[in-house]
């Protein structure tokens, strides 16, 4: 009920209870039910380098996790475990690429995303991607990234994580 006796001075517990009118019947509904919840979610990055070899695609490893709601994040794989559409994103940088890179988001093992770079010369490269995925419970996702230097090159990490980094978060349900 409104009351301007009362004012909500903290987000509603799972369990609170509201009323809502459905067609004129006044049902009780728990807040759990209404709210908006962005999880499963994560952040990961490379706290250190990684060395891809010449024309390889090779999955590129996050070792520091800075949150992972839901524990859906593990050997540098998102899991979701509940259904959804999901936002997926990556940077990775790479130092003295000379030729082409390519950066990838792969889905149970096939690519669904792909950012091609061309330097032409020996310069830093970042590439930058978001997508906005359908996962089904079971399914995986993944970076990948192959580069035709000729010889091998580095994805960059660094200990504060501002080079290489992979995240996702829940935006709705299926």
């Amino acid at each position: 009920l409104i009351s301007g006796k009362t004012a909500l001075g903290a987000t509603p517990a799972d369990t609170d209870e509201l009323l809502i009118s459905d067609a004129g019947t006044l049902k009780r509904v728990d807040y759990s039910y209404l709210k908006a919840a962005n999880t499963p979610s994560f952040y990961a990055y490379k706290s250190s380098n990684q060395s891809i070899s010449h024309n390889t695609d090779t999955k590129i490893t996050f070792d520091t996790e800075i949150f992972d709601s839901d524990g859906t994040f593990a050997s540098s794989r998102f899991t979701p475990a509940v259904i959804g559409k999901y936002v997926i994103g990556y940077q990775l940088h790479s130092a003295s690429q000379t030729d082409y890179g390519y950066a990838s988001i792969y889905k149970n093992g096939t690519r669904v995303e792909l950012n091609v770079e061309y330097t032409g010369s020996d310069v830093d490269l970042t590439y930058h991607a978001t997508q906005i995925l359908s996962l089904d419970a079971d399914d995986y996702v993944e970076i990948y990234w192959k580069q035709t230097k000729g010889s091998s090159a580095d994805i960059q990490g660094r200990s504060d994580g501002d080079q290489s980094f992979f995240y996702g978060y829940k935006i709705i349900g299926a």
